[in-house]
């Protein structure tokens, strides 16, 4: 990723990139049809064992908190299905992105993290034209800092 920031990125790992870009992917296909899908979480053990849920049922700001709660008091795993301790995690919602220039930008951020990074790490990809096919664009990822990891 690249930054305008002078943040120093670690290198993440392929397992970590590809859950990451698994929940962008899902993320655009559902708003090019109109579809919010909330504050979406993704977690994985360290067999690669997968757990997504969706937090929808209120504001952006208590489903992302009910989202980083999620994560922290699952961090052993989510045993019902299947997937031990925690290794690593991405979280993902529609927000704004302040240009400082004046404006903003309508974005999906994204949070992930796994274990042996010093931190975890913000993302986001600009989006427009939400819920319209034909004219739905995005634009490539852009780093957006570090912040404190919740496993």
């Amino acid at each position: 990723m690249s930054s305008t920031d002078s943040t120093e990125y670690e290198t993440v790992s392929p397992e970590l990139d590809a859950m990451v870009g698994d929940v962008l992917g899902e993320f655009l296909d559902a708003l090019a049809v109109g579809e919010n899908p909330g504050v979406v979480i993704c977690v994985e053990d360290a067999q690669s064992a997968r757990y997504e849920a969706s937090f929808t049922e209120d504001g952006i700001e208590s489903c992302l908190g009910a989202a980083q709660k999620f994560i922290t008091d699952h961090s052993t795993g989510v045993k019902s299905d299947g997937v031990s301790s925690l290794v690593r995690y991405a979280i993902a919602y529609v927000g704004a992105v302040d240009l400082k220039e004046g404006g903003y930008l309508d974005a999906i951020l994204v949070s992930f993290f796994e274990l042996g990074l010093k931190s975890a790490y913000s993302a986001y990809v600009e989006i427009e034209n939400i819920g319209d096919e034909e004219r739905f664009a995005w634009a490539p990822p852009q780093a957006a800092g570090a912040e404190t990891a919740l496993i």
